[in-house]
């Protein structure tokens, strides 16, 4: 496939110093998900006979992350890798990937994939650490797993770092504008994300001699009122006034969002400049209004978005129809980057090319590659995080 070469020209194997010492000519990769045929089939079994029958969302994730894997692995059979891959389905249920890694053939693997649950991550990364064999966890998980095991990567940053880069580029861009914070003391863990953007920006915000503001205007709801009179008293006319939610709280967000509509439609705030700052889960959240996206030009911080315009995904979806018949989804993308990066580092540098991670930057369909150890003896997290902006009805990649 044409976009697949091109994904593997711009990853610049020439430029890589491959050791042929450290490969080998076959590995066996295991790719652990779960398909939830079981329920997909009950749900289809209860089908009526006229009209649509979905396929179940967590079967179609599956399928369509195990899609993305093999389409990453016959891009790199191009470049020479040979693997044997085995599919196992974990079913969400622990006794099931207890018996997998209980099989003789497990023993043999050189790179797992998945699984996608805490628990069942639990039982893998010390398997991993006992056979030393790198785990790759291709969705969010807690920065816990890495903890004293070099064996376990997970592909996507953890919230302290996506709002750590968010502090540091709105003190950046924006080190002459009025940046306000709004705190959810109720929530411990907001509370953490509040003083974890407090401290980044105060840091980076020393670095600029023509700032604003020493430090960002803190405030909180206020819970009278249908206004958000706690922030309207930190707004200025003359300035962009950023505000910055770091929460994670549905309840928290929605209430922030409905205050601030009905401060924006009230004089004089209706002609002061705005703009508000999220978290990625808030993409996620149905109570936030589209026309509140727009309208207060969210940005929000990521880990993982999919430019569907761009020309190599216009490409990989074409591509991915004439394999599979059908259009990739979210997952697809997640599984083509997951295996891409990591089965290019054991082509390079075989079952330990974590050690080479450093080497192994890569612009992504869904997220791109930029992993860092957690600590001397931790795993390896991948730090990429960027901002996507709403704007007129469409979504801009910052």
């Amino acid at each position: 496939d044409d976009v697949l070469r091109d994904t593997l020209i711009e990853t610049s194997f020439d430029s890589l110093n491959f050791d042929s010492s450290l490969t080998q000519e076959v590995y066996e990769i295991a790719v652990m998900i779960p398909f939830f045929f079981d329920e997909n089939n009950a749900r289809m079994e209860r089908c009526p006979p006229i009209g649509d029958c979905p396929i179940y969302s967590h079967t179609l994730n599956a399928l369509d992350f195990h899609h993305g894997v093999m389409l990453a692995i016959d891009s790199l059979k191009h470049a020479g890798l040979n693997v044997i891959v085995r599919v196992y389905d974990t079913k969400h249920d622990t006794a099931v990937v207890r018996g997998i890694l209980n099989k003789s053939e497990f023993s043999e693997i050189d790179l797992i994939i998945g699984p996608f649950y805490a628990n069942q991550i639990k039982l893998v990364r010390e398997f991993a650490k006992t056979k030393r064999i790198q785990l790759i966890c291709p969705i969010p998980v807690s920065n816990k797993a890495l903890f004293n095991n070099p064996f376990v990567t997970k592909m996507t940053a953890s919230t302290p770092t996506q709002i750590k880069f968010m502090a540091e580029e709105i003190a950046r861009r924006y080190y002459d504008q009025n940046v306000i914070i709004v705190r959810n003391q109720k929530n411990d863990k907001d509370e953490y994300y509040y003083r974890t953007f407090k401290k980044a920006f105060l840091e980076e915000l020393k670095k600029y001699p023509n700032r604003y503001l020493d430090s960002a205007k803190e405030t909180y709801i206020n819970t009278k009122g249908s206004r958000l009179s706690t922030v309207e008293s930190k707004m200025v006319l003359d300035k962009n006034n950023l505000i910055v939610v770091p929460s994670q709280s549905v309840g928290h967000v929605s209430d922030f969002f409905t205050k601030l509509s009905s401060t924006m439609n009230s004089n004089p705030y209706r002609s002061y400049s705005l703009q508000v700052f999220g978290l990625e889960d808030w993409d996620e959240f149905p109570t936030i209004d589209e026309k509140y996206k727009n309208k207060f030009k969210l940005s929000l911080v990521t880990s993982g978005y999919v430019e569907y315009e761009d020309p190599k995904v216009v490409e990989f979806i074409r591509n991915y129809r004439g394999k599979y018949s059908t259009d990739p989804g979210n997952f697809s993308f997640i599984g083509f980057d997951a295996a891409f990066i990591n089965l290019k580092g054991i082509l390079l540098y075989g079952k330990a090319f974590s050690n080479y991670y450093p080497y192994l930057n890569n612009t992504g369909f869904n997220t791109n590659s930029f992993f860092e150890k957690v600590d001397l003896k931790g795993g390896y997290e991948n730090k990429s995080v960027f901002m996507i902006r709403y704007e007129d009805y469409t979504v801009i990649k910052e």
